[in-house]
């Protein structure tokens, strides 16, 4: 399930940004390979919950949501690129 919407100009999906695409491994993949799926798992849970906890604080709050959704399916084993 890709999430995506343009809500900033300067990047055409500001829920997973090119800068994260720049290397030859995605940051997530990296922590898979260090820490292991179960600990990215609930990682990628507790910033799901970040993105609740200041959802319209820093970026616009459908931004926040979609980025609360992309963790999510992430927590639960699902790919979301």
């Amino acid at each position: 399930m890709r999430i995506s919407g343009a809500i900033d100009e300067r990047d055409p999906d500001p829920v997973n940004p090119a800068h994260y695409k720049s290397r030859e491994i995605e940051f997530i993949d990296l922590a898979v390979i260090r820490f292991g799926e179960q600990r990215v798992r609930e990682w990628c849970e507790i910033t799901a919950m970040k993105y609740a906890w200041r959802r319209g604080q820093k970026d616009a709050e459908e931004q926040e949501v979609k980025k609360q959704i992309w963790y999510l399916l992430r927590s639960i084993g699902e790919d979301p690129r």
